[in-house]
């Protein structure tokens, strides 16, 4: 069978032509601007000058010229809808620069390099204790995993339980308190001889043990032994108020040792944690100091119930590489004022920053809608206020959007606390912030 050929003309001519043009193009029909190299395609009414053009790429593939200078200079422009929209993803997470997290990467560069550990501390509340599932699930627990692929992390730094279980303590006769310590809420204190041992297990391979205390005038003696016999003792009755270190180091690592407390005095002391790892194997150390029920306004005191004795003070002693701060469900149910919970943060950020970096992560969402949007008026502060004190921000918030759309997908455990998918779900959102940071 014969093949015809046919060529097809379309409308064409120069723009002076087609600027000179004194009919639309009907329905339908194609229109060639030589001078331009521009298609139109009529709709029956619309001049050429005001038709769009037809084309929507260039031969190599690409967004035709005019396009790629529109969108260039609408998205540095927020009035605009393109710019309004990358602000707004800008200005949710990020702000990850060499002056907010040159000190964190120097210290993940040194355990990749197998030259240092670096000290991780998760300050916050019930969800950064891991209320609803247990400190082994939280989402600091979950970090560790999570950063696994990247960097070589173990847990770190352990705090005295307080309604978060977790079975590598052993309270013995001693009491956890709500007057001073972390959170000026958590400390672990004996005040007698009769009240017997307090024990910590870490439960994973460790030969140096670090046991945070805190100490003043009229203070007693802390008694520091391991299972294997080591023992220290620490007389904490300093002139001033402070949190102190002590080190006690096994001459074996193994996944079984006890730490054991002791006071042998009819005075008071107080234990406020123990970071326990294995000397020469550098790694990235996760500790969780979350205490349930805090609200920001108890994490940026030094001075604390009795002097010394706060948060920043605690915090300052450890001295964190990066601090992780997730604070605010406890203001939102105290209906705290934007205004002063950033100004709660800001303290407790110069505390962390006296040795490292800072990320902020916003709270997860409540059920309770008075709740709910003051949670989300000080995620809405957050982003700025970070650029502001030159830290890091992880929209935590954003990520789960609403409690009636994560509660369905198994993220909470209630109506606030997430559940261990969640923990694990934020964790996740961190361990990712943390790579690219």
């Amino acid at each position: 069978m014969a093949t015809d050929f046919a060529t097809i003309l379309m409308r064409r001519g120069s723009a002076d032509y087609w600027a000179g043009s004194g009919r639309p193009l009907s329905s339908g029909e194609w229109g060639y601007d030589e001078t331009n190299r521009v298609v139109k395609i009529g709709d029956g009414f619309t001049m050429w000058n005001d038709l769009p053009a037809a084309t929507l790429s260039s031969a190599d593939g690409q967004l035709p010229t005019v396009v790629r200078s529109a969108l260039a200079s609408n998205i540095v422009d927020i009035s605009t809808t393109e710019g309004a929209a990358v602000a707004q993803a800008a200005g949710r997470e990020g702000n990850f620069t060499v002056a907010s997290m040159g000190r964190a990467r120097a210290a993940f560069a040194g355990v990749r390099a197998g030259t240092r550990s670096a000290k991780i501390l998760c300050v916050g509340d019930s969800t950064t204790a891991g209320y609803g599932t247990s400190s082994a699930l939280s989402y600091p627990s979950r970090l560790v995993a999570a950063l696994a692929a990247g960097v070589p992390a173990r847990a770190g730094l352990s705090i005295p339980p307080r309604q978060v279980e977790d079975p590598r303590w052993s309270l013995g006769g001693w009491a956890v308190i709500n007057s001073f310590g972390w959170a000026d809420s958590l400390a672990l204190m004996s005040d007698n001889p009769g009240v017997g041992l307090a024990s910590y297990t870490p439960g994973a391979l460790a030969d140096t043990f670090d046991v945070y205390y805190f100490g003043t005038g009229g203070y007693g003696t802390l008694h520091v032994e391991l299972d294997t016999g080591e023992k220290i003792d620490v007389d904490t009755s300093g002139a001033a108020g402070s949190v102190q270190k002590v080190t006690v180091t096994a001459s074996v690592a193994t996944a079984n040792h006890v730490v054991n407390f002791y006071n042998p005095t009819p005075k008071p002391v107080a234990v406020l944690g123990v970071d326990a790892y294995v000397a020469a194997t550098p790694n990235a150390r996760v500790g969780n100091v979350g205490v349930s029920g805090s609200a920001s306004g108890q994490w940026g005191s030094v001075q604390g119930a009795v002097t010394g004795s706060g948060s920043a003070a605690a915090i300052r002693a450890y001295a964190p590489d990066l601090t992780l701060i997730m604070l605010g469900i406890n203001d939102a149910k105290m209906a705290v004022s934007v205004d002063a919970y950033l100004a709660n943060v800001a303290a407790t950020i110069a505390a962390a920053k006296a040795s490292g970096s800072v990320m902020l992560l916003s709270v997860v969402p409540s059920n309770t809608p008075a709740e709910d949007a003051l949670e989300r008026q000080y995620r809405d502060a957050l982003p700025g206020f970070a650029r502001t004190q030159g830290v890091g921000f992880v929209d935590i918030l954003g990520r789960f959007g609403s409690y009636a759309e994560s509660q369905p997908l198994g993220m909470y455990s209630d109506g606030l606390h997430p559940s261990t998918i969640g923990y694990v779900d934020i964790a996740t959102a961190v361990a990712r912030a943390i790579e690219v940071a």
